[in-house]
């Protein structure tokens, strides 16, 4: 039985013989912030490319698998199996601030235009939500 595991250095766009692409760089997926190595087991063409994605702390990382929801990843490093999996987004956990301007007429016909700074922030639990339920956040608020 072959065994071998290897780090592939480079980035190769697929080719048009429907295999699949045999070398990956960590610069050009995901930011950067991912390790991608190549596994190939067996003599049957057992083929996977597994992918450690780090997320970092006060983040939390959306998990698709073609197309579909997965996962949600917490911070540090995880491994995902990226012809199957990819990171569709990064949530910062942090507290945001928006500012808004309103304007509002008082009791005596007066208009007052006052600024307001909403600050929010994404609880992990409720990062499904966030993501999938709101399209425009930042609208929404104002």
């Amino acid at each position: 039985m072959d065994r071998r595991l290897q780090y592939v250095p480079s980035y190769q766009p697929p080719t048009l013989d429907g295999l699949p692409p045999q070398n990956y760089t960590a610069d050009n997926f995901h930011g950067g912030r991912n390790l991608n190595i190549t596994m190939d087991i067996g003599e049957g063409g057992c083929y996977s490319c597994l992918c450690f994605e780090c997320i970092r702390t006060q983040q939390v990382g959306v998990v698709e698998n073609f197309g579909q929801y997965s996962s949600m990843l917490s911070p540090g490093m995880n491994v995902i199996c990226y012809p199957l999996q990819t990171v569709t987004a990064r949530l910062s956990l942090r507290i945001q601030q928006l500012d808004v301007i309103c304007e509002t007429k008082t009791k005596d016909n007066v208009f007052v235009t006052i600024g307001v700074a909403v600050q929010y922030r994404i609880l992990s639990e409720r990062a499904y939500d966030a993501h999938y339920r709101l399209t425009d956040p930042h609208q929404q608020i104002r």
